[in-house]
């Protein structure tokens, strides 16, 4: 179990919570670098590289990169999509679900009332939820 990982999600989650988009910018960079070294090494997809792709985007959206945050996301969902039949995403389906949730919540580019959405992200977006959503209930038959 990679414990540095294991703390760098809710430790970035608690420093947008606070509005720390400074700190958020230095911790980024050795997160996404331990998400990845812990997918090389169990040769999977994993939630730390999932989330990281999340706090990227939503990182750059409040810097006020809205292009850039698009792009970051849409990369996560393309990982989704590319990785959705394999193991290592049904078995974090549950965590996955929850931060496309959160994003929908937080990510203008994805709110369609703020003239801010990204049409082809939103598109993409819903494609991954629905992909999901069919592993989730086909999982509890």
């Amino acid at each position: 179990e990679d414990y540095e990982l294991v703390a760098l999600q809710p430790f970035v989650d608690a420093l947008f919570s606070t509005g720390g988009l400074d700190d958020v910018e230095l911790v980024l960079p050795r997160y996404r670098e331990a998400a990845k070294a812990e997918a090389q090494r169990k040769g999977e997809l994993g939630q730390g590289e999932v989330h990281c792709l999340y706090a990227t985007a939503r990182l750059l959206e409040a810097r006020g990169k809205p292009a850039e945050a698009a792009d970051e996301f849409h990369a996560l969902l393309s990982l989704l999509n590319n990785n959705g039949n394999k193991a290592s995403v049904q078995g974090m389906l549950t965590q996955c679900q929850d931060i496309l949730r959160e994003a929908c919540t937080t990510l203008t580019i994805l709110d369609p009332r703020t003239g801010a959405a990204d049409s082809e992200l939103c598109d993409a977006y819903v494609l991954v939820v629905r992909k999901l959503c069919d592993m989730a209930s086909k999982a509890e038959l």
